[in-house]
């Protein structure tokens, strides 16, 4: 505003200072948070095959219902013929609603789950010791809190991000606490972050509350953290130093501090920035 010949300039905030809470005019865009999932991959070898052995696979469904058995009799087949034969018993059976069964080599077949994300338990049993089970776990969207550097690697789809884990990751913008449904910012059920495959929002064009692990000033540089550094494991925050685990802001993320850095009743330290992503 103007006051006779003194221009004042004035800068709007949030009522409440909590990580992702933004000011007026602020811009609001959205992703989903699913970028890292990957599918179970379990591989099972047959190995040594034994004449009118039972081969069994149990797997316990994500879902609370029965465990589910399959067994096949090798009789006398040869290990790639009790390969199939187990690949057609678990195709035929319910175990097939959840995971897919592959042959991989001679003796060995996988199952893969249908769902990125899901944890899919198995056990397998058999007199001989040469029937093994090693599982690649599946991998989740890690949960994103509010006020937190979100960002896409060059290998995700465009309609996910997920919170920075490299130097080299896109940075997008800030989360902001979701300004189209109910999530309190207090208490201990308060609900402070986007768990997986939810709608992230965030903002690459307003003015924002950033958590931060250092105190922040005016002048201070702005770097951000992409990898966990011993008890210091917030990623997406921000940080007035250097260090291990960090780096700089780039400028075409455009975050300029607004106001110095105040610690909550939480012990959370914010910062509230200006975001203007170029």
């Amino acid at each position: 505003m103007t006051t006779g010949f003194q221009t004042v300039y004035t800068i709007d905030q949030p009522i409440n200072a909590l990580p992702g809470s933004f000011g007026p005019n602020t811009r609001i865009r959205s992703l989903k948070n699913s970028a890292a999932e990957t599918r179970q991959v379990s591989t099972i070898e047959i190995g040594t095959i034994q004449p009118n052995a039972n081969y069994t696979i149990t797997l316990t469904p994500p879902d609370g219902t029965p465990a589910i058995t399959v067994t096949v009799n090798s009789g006398s087949l040869t290990a790639a013929q009790t390969r199939d034969a187990i690949v057609a018993a678990l195709r035929a059976s319910k175990i097939f609603s959840y995971m897919i069964p592959a042959p991989v080599s001679t003796a060995n077949y996988t199952l893969t789950g249908r769902k990125p994300g899901v944890a899919y338990p198995l056990a397998i049993s058999n007199t001989h010791t040469s029937y093994t089970l090693d599982t690649v776990a599946a991998t989740t969207a890690t949960v994103i809190p509010f006020g937190r550097i979100v960002a896409r690697k060059t290998t995700y789809a465009a309609d996910v991000l997920s919170l920075p884990t490299a130097t080299n990751d896109v940075l997008l913008g800030v989360s902001v606490i979701d300004p189209t449904s109910v999530r309190a910012g207090y208490g201990s059920a308060a609900v402070v972050n986007y768990g997986r495959n939810e709608m992230v929002s965030f903002t690459d064009n307003g003015d924002v509350y950033i958590e931060a692990e250092t105190d922040i000033t005016i002048t201070s540089t702005l770097h951000f953290r992409h990898a966990v550094d011993g008890s210091l494991d917030k990623l997406g925050v921000l940080s007035a130093s250097a260090g291990t685990g960090k780096t700089a802001v780039p400028a075409a993320l455009g975050i300029q501090v607004l106001r110095p850095s105040l610690t909550l009743p939480s012990g959370q330290t914010v910062v509230y920035c200006r975001v203007l992503r170029g």
